[in-house]
Formats: structure tokens, C-alpha cells, sequence
């Protein structure tokens, strides 16, 4: 991710965690809400939800292509879309808070606050 990018989220007033800063991924927190920001092969930017792992709709909703990163924009990350169904609602847990997560996610304890 690049480093300007990894700071204006950062000043935006969101905590950064990333397993390597040069990963093209991160997890942003704002108390213990989780969201993601990946940066596409090929420029540009998508966001996407943080829940817990389930059969129904997996670990979150990818939100799509960002035109701007900005505040609005991130805070989205947050909660379940409105176009998810029912289903995927009932389904769909948020974390309790990033620690929660870094422990028990795909790769235990590998997140550190940048």
C-alpha cells in the first residue's frame, strides 16, 4: 500500500493495520468497527466489510471501486449494505473489535498498527 495512501486514512482519524506495509491491503478501525481498503493491480481502490467468517455470505460485502477516499467514503465499510438480503443480514456478526479479529482471523496476531 502506499504510504500516502496509508497516511490519509490514518489522518482521517481511522487506526491502520497491515501485516506488511507493502501488502496492497489494510484493515481500518474506528473504535471497534473494522472495515478493508485494497488497492487494485492496476490503480484505483475497493472497500469492503469485516464480519465474522460465515457459511452464508463469507467474511463481509465487497462495497466496490472508491472514487475518492475520504471519511464517508471509509465510514461505508462499516455496515452491511442495504442491497444485502435478509439472509446475509441474519447472517452476517460484526467482530467485537480488531483484537478480537488479529486473533482469531486467518493470520493469528500478524496485524500490527502501522
Amino acid at each position: 500500500m502506499k504510504q500516502d495512501i496509508i497516511d490519509l486514512v490514518k489522518s482521517l482519524g481511522f487506526k491502520v493495520y497491515m501485516k506488511n506495509p507493502k501488502d496492497t491491503w489494510l484493515y481500518f478501525t474506528e473504535g471497534d468497527k473494522i472495515g478493508y481498503l485494497q488497492e487494485y493491480y492496476y490503480g484505483g481502490y475497493s472497500i469492503s466489510t469485516c464480519c465474522i467468517p460465515n457459511k452464508q455470505c463469507g467474511s463481509g460485502f465487497a462495497l466496490g471501486q472508491v472514487d475518492k477516499i475520504d471519511y464517508k467514503t471509509l465510514k461505508k465499510a462499516f455496515y452491511i449494505p442495504c442491497w444485502a438480503n435478509s439472509m446475509d443480514r441474519e447472517s452476517s456478526k460484526p467482530w467485537p473489535n480488531f483484537e478480537s479479529f488479529n486473533r482469531m482471523g486467518l493470520f493469528p496476531n500478524e496485524y500490527k498498527e502501522v
